[in-house]
């Protein structure tokens, strides 16, 4: 697990939504299906912003 951390804050784009387990990819899976890391809803918001 602090591995998985230290990667995505060390990541120079890191994603939204990050899984750490099985189960919680499993738990999620069907309301986050679309856009898992949440990279899309980013892009979004950046694209109105700029």
């Amino acid at each position: 697990m602090a591995e998985i951390i230290l990667n995505v804050a060390l990541s120079e784009n890191p994603p939204l939504r990050i899984r750490t387990s099985k189960w919680a990819e499993d738990f999620t899976q069907l309301k986050t299906q679309a856009d898992p890391d949440g990279s899309k809803l980013v892009a979004q918001i950046q694209a109105t912003i700029s």
